[in-house]
């Protein structure tokens, strides 16, 4: 049995879970794991898309959750995961070992950030289905586990108040806030790992930040066609359902 319960922060795309990693990886008391279920979504023999021809080496379900286990036997372990990546995978045994917390964004704003790099993003790549299934699979393991419910973020709020929702989220999940580990140089991470040089298109903005950037204020843009229109209609009662239920302070 792992000597650490890994913190998991599930996401959608384009919701500053990159930033959220970095700010962890910043700290320095984590092993920091960056979406390791999507090898398997994306480049496992047997993953759900086909949206890549490579085939990645240990992309299968077992070589990741040992990737898992075996960091959290060295000590604490934060992982940044869509929730979509686990596919038939997310189950509440997957989530039983774990203390999830869900970082939440308006689909207006973040699914025509998908498009702007996959056009055609399907409906299940957008996530909100699966980070629903998610949330609701951790309230139940986490009510088994003795803890309390799962913490939901919102995106444009931490943006808005890191200091103040970063902290009150260490606070839910046990952990000791480190103010200054909310800023850091411009760059790579010291300790990125192959999953940083695997989705680095979707990166850049991380890589070159300094911290939580403040929100746009601007209007949510026109969706970029009826298909994006589409997918944001129907991801919308799901982030209004999460997003009732983030953490105030």
């Amino acid at each position: 049995m792992a000597a650490h319960r890994p913190l998991v922060l599930w996401a959608t795309p384009r919701t500053i879970s990159t930033a959220f990693d970095r700010m962890m990886r910043e700290r320095g008391d984590h092993t920091v794991l960056t979406e390791p279920w999507s090898r398997w979504y994306y480049f496992g023999v047997d993953g759900p898309s086909t949206r890549f021809d490579e085939v990645l080496p240990d992309a299968d379900p077992g070589a990741i959750r040992r990737s898992i286990e075996d960091a959290a036997t060295e000590g604490p372990v934060f992982v940044k995961e869509m929730a979509y990546h686990l596919g038939p995978h997310l189950t509440s045994s997957e989530l039983r070992g774990v203390t999830s917390s869900f970082l939440v964004r308006d689909p207006a704003r973040a699914i025509p950030s998908i498009a702007r790099v996959w056009p055609d993003v399907t409906w299940e790549e957008a996530g909100y289905e699966a980070l629903e299934r998610a949330h609701d699979l951790a309230v139940g393991a986490h009510a088994d586990a003795g803890l309390a419910p799962p913490v939901v973020l919102d995106g444009r709020e931490v943006r808005a108040r890191p200091t103040e929702l970063i902290g009150a989220w260490c606070e839910a999940v046990d952990v000791p806030f480190m103010p200054d580990a909310l800023t850091w140089e411009p760059g790579e991470p010291n300790d990125a790992d192959e999953q940083w040089e695997l989705w680095s298109d979707w990166f850049e903005g991380a890589v070159d930040s300094s911290g939580f950037s403040p929100p746009d204020r601007s209007a949510p843009p026109e969706p970029q066609s009826a298909h994006v229109a589409a997918l944001i209609e129907r991801a919308q009662p799901i982030y209004e359902r999460l997003h009732a239920l983030r953490l105030r302070t």
